[in-house]
């Protein structure tokens, strides 16, 4: 009942000033959103080119980046990659849920390619291991959240009134500054990932994952 009261009421008050409201709305989908995500995915590109990273943006709102030695070639693809992107529900804007106020989440997510490690009973077999449990408490304590299994992540929220600054200034260095936070501790261990990674393909069972490529 107290949901639907308050969807009557946000209903109620764009009625009330509906050529306002529609202009806003417009404004924000075609040009506030758009140049956020550029921001971010310029930055991106600019942080893992000074990192000698590999990276690009396969989408407008996905960025995909790894050590160059996780990618084994066309045919196999890479081992395990970080990506930043906006998860969950899409019945909020994108912004909002990098704000922090939508339904859904932004952030930073180290993953495998499981497939390669032999299919999912053999992947989970790995994840039992108690050296791929070590891993992953390092890395909690570290910062990184256990999500799905073997799967780690960091939420990344950026203040609405810092965007909104942004947006009028467009000066962009103060809003991107919990995203950079966010990279720099990927950077600060990205050694511990690679031997995580390092590790998991020594113990894969699988020809080409045996040896760690070399850079």
């Amino acid at each position: 009942m107290q949901g639907e009261n308050q969807g009557r009421e946000a209903g109620a008050l764009i009625l009330d000033d509906l050529e306002v409201f529609n202009q806003s709305k417009l404004c924000f989908e075609k040009e506030v959103q758009t140049e956020v995500w550029r921001q971010i995915m310029a930055y991106l590109e600019a942080w893992t080119n000074s990192n000698r990273l590999s990276g690009e943006a396969e989408a407008p709102t996905y960025f995909f980046f790894c050590p160059p030695s996780w990618n084994l070639g066309d045919d196999l693809g890479h081992v395990a990659w970080f990506e930043f992107q906006r998860e969950g529900e899409e019945d909020s804007y994108n912004v909002a849920d990098l704000c922090g106020v939508g339904t859904g989440r932004v952030g930073l997510r180290f993953k495998f390619a499981t497939k390669l490690f032999g299919g999912r009973r053999n992947w989970l077999m790995i994840t039992k291991r108690d050296e791929f449990v070590q891993f992953i408490e390092r890395l909690n304590f570290a910062g990184f959240v256990s999500d799905t299994i073997g799967e780690l992540y960091m939420q990344v929220i950026i203040p609405p009134s810092d965007i909104a600054a942004a947006w009028r200034s467009r000066d962009w260095k103060t809003a991107l500054i919990p995203l950079g936070e966010s990279l720099e501790l990927v950077k600060a261990n990205l050694d511990l990932f690679i031997e995580f990674v390092d590790w998991a393909r020594s113990v894969s069972g699988q020809p080409d994952l045996g040896s760690p490529a070399v850079t």
